[in-house]
């Protein structure tokens, strides 16, 4: 139950409606004693006294007395879901302001599906305990203390007797619980593989139904689906036996007060109003002790599903505090200190940097380069040979393992004279805010991602305030800007899940068309055209000259003669540069990676010719 204890940061908005909440529980559960009271002193004034002109006004108290407490529970429900969902509000906010702020690696290692589950399926028992569980929980505890003490006022011995078999039902809940949260743990975490299974399926429809894999997936699928249910069949039956089990014991408790009290009104140590009014409250004893221990099993549940949760939220090592998403109290405590990004002129540094996603051995090593403003630098190399993992080492999607990469700023000082004059300065990228830095450097995915929404707000997704020239210049820059104009809605045509309804290569020119966007100084084109065919490319390339002019750029492309006009060729092989200089002057030399792509590409063009 501990993990449960950690949502109480997230009651942050809802402490005063939850103590209008609690109070109204406490207050009905306070007149639920009353009613026994009033039916004692109804069976006293009909059988005992033979008072039957009294029996209307007591009957209308009785109702006047349960109509109010109804009006309570009414209100005490309404507040108390009021508040439960403010706090999961909270608690599912959180849980989504961190994972943004989480880093590549967390991703690398975590299938979607999995996260999905813990924000979905997870959250739900959660969702339950917090908006009614722990609210009844309350209520039942609040009318087992009310009902026990006044039945001790009447007669301490069988209230003592009734309270008995609370014990057995404790014991009970807790071996049964003990062996839930276990079970419940085995079944989420299958849900998660399930989930993931899923999603995977749906997103690679088309590749599942052009290999006709339908069958096997289905089958695939169906064996999950078997697993996930048969796991919840295990927790689910074992919390069946919680209520026959703690029936029994209730049955008992009953059976003694009904034995025992019969006897001790025989004995004449117990009227029978008394014993009326005492069986009463042990009926009403009996329902919260077994709903408790329920309350018990339901908690190990929402218990396993709030660690599953706050492992998201505990997972330091691979958050990175952005200060402008930071917006719980305890998360600035620990946003490191860092210094404001000033305006980038795009040259770049890498000093002896390695680098490895989980340690050795190193996807980059030792690498030392130096790239001046504006220079357009292009990097080729093998599959696996560290490319793609050595740019985004410059906007700090990771931080190197060893060495430093700095970029170059201009930042303001004052000379002798006392006059304010900006100079170059270089800047550690793991020392800058992030925020600052990341908008002063445009990447083109290898695979670009567009969201489910109108072209319109994918072009404008880096920059929403863009004007609508500058959104159509992006797009011209990106040749994309003519083929928008013929389709029915133009920009605010809706483009479908992951922009299914276009092509590849619409697709990427569409990303790139929102890099432009944001204008930046260091430029990176993650293997930018391998979606798309040569006529694009060569429109593509045509309109990135235009865009290049001034600014830093980095390269990745297989296709070796895309890279003739760059100022600098940098060759990788095993996260090592290991060779570097002019196109020409690689070409020249025919001892690199770069020359056997261009005699190969080569070729391959005189083949396709012939």
């Amino acid at each position: 139950m501990r993990p449960l204890l950690k949502v109480l940061p997230f009651v942050r908005g809802a402490w005063g409606v939850l103590f209008v909440t609690i109070a109204l529980s406490l207050l009905g559960q306070a007149l639920s004693v009353i009613g026994p009271l009033i039916a004692g002193e109804m069976f006293k004034q009909a059988v005992l006294v033979g008072r039957l002109d009294e029996l209307p006004r007591l009957a209308a108290a009785i109702l006047g007395l349960y109509a109010f407490r109804g009006l309570l529970n009414w209100v005490e429900i309404y507040l108390g879901s009021m508040a439960g969902q403010r706090i999961v509000c909270n608690l599912r906010q959180r849980v989504y302001d961190h994972l943004l702020q989480l880093r590549f690696r967390f991703f690398d290692r975590t299938r979607t599906g999995e996260l999905l589950a813990r924000l979905t399926s997870d959250l739900e028992p959660v969702n339950g305990f917090i908006r009614w569980g722990a609210r009844l929980s309350l209520k039942n505890a609040a009318l087992l203390l009310f009902s026990f003490g006044l039945a001790m006022r009447i007669d301490f011995e069988l209230a003592i007797m009734a309270m008995g078999v609370l014990p057995l039902i404790a014991i009970t809940a807790y071996l049964i619980g003990a062996r839930i949260r276990p079970a419940y743990d085995k079944a989420r975490q299958q849900l998660g593989v399930t989930t993931s299974r899923l999603q995977d399926n749906l997103q690679g429809i088309r590749v599942v139904q052009t290999y006709v894999q339908e069958e096997r997936e289905i089958a695939a699928f169906d064996a999950e689906s078997d697993r996930l249910a048969d796991l919840f069949y295990k927790a689910d039956r074992i919390d069946a036996t919680y209520y026959p089990l703690t029936g029994f014991w209730s049955g008992l408790a009953i059976l003694l007060v009904v034995a025992f009290g019969g006897m001790r009104v025989i004995d004449g140590r117990l009227t029978l109003d008394q014993y009326v009014v005492v069986s009463l409250l042990v009926s009403q004893l009996v329902l919260p002790m077994r709903f408790l221990g329920y309350m018990l099993a339901m908690g190990q549940r929402a218990a396993s599903s709030c660690a599953r949760i706050f492992a998201i939220l505990e997972d330091e090592e691979d958050a990175e505090r952005l200060p402008e998403l930071v917006t719980w109290e305890e998360d600035r405590a620990r946003v490191p200190a860092r210094q404001p990004c000033p305006s980038l002129t795009g040259a770049v540094r890498f000093e002896n940097v390695s680098f490895g996603y989980d340690g050795p051995p190193h996807v980059v090593q030792e690498v030392d380069l130096a790239v001046r403003a504006g220079e357009t630098i292009g990097i080729v190399g093998a599959t696996g040979s560290g490319k793609s993992t050595l740019v985004s080492l410059i906007p700090a999607f990771h931080d190197p393992t060893e060495g430093r990469v700095l970029v170059e700023g201009l930042t303001t000082v004052e000379n002798d004279a006392g006059e304010s004059i900006q100079v170059r300065a270089d800047f550690d990228v793991t020392k800058v805010e992030p925020t600052d830095l990341r908008r002063q450097v445009g990447f083109v995915f290898q695979d670009g991602f567009l969201f489910p929404g109108t072209i319109r707000e994918n072009v404008l997704f880096g920059r929403p305030e863009a004007s609508e020239q500058e959104m159509v210049a992006a797009a011209q820059g990106a040749a994309i800007h003519e083929f928008i104009l013929t389709l029915p809605e133009g920009y605010d045509t809706l483009i479908g899940e992951r922009g299914m309804t276009l092509s590849g290569g619409q697709q990427q020119r569409l990303t790139i068309a929102r890099t432009i966007l944001m204008d930046p100084r260091i430029l990176i084109l993650d293997d930018y055209t391998s979606n798309v065919d040569t006529y694009t490319e060569f429109l593509i390339q045509s309109a990135l000259e235009r865009l290049m002019e001034g600014r830093t750029t980095f390269i990745i492309t297989p296709r070796a003669a895309s890279l003739r006009r760059v100022d600098r060729v940098i060759v990788l092989e095993r996260g090592r540069i290991v060779a570097q200089g002019a196109p020409g002057d690689l070409a020249e030399r025919g001892d690199n990676l770069y020359s056997d792509l261009l005699k190969l590409e080569e070729q391959q063009r005189l083949l396709g010719a012939a």
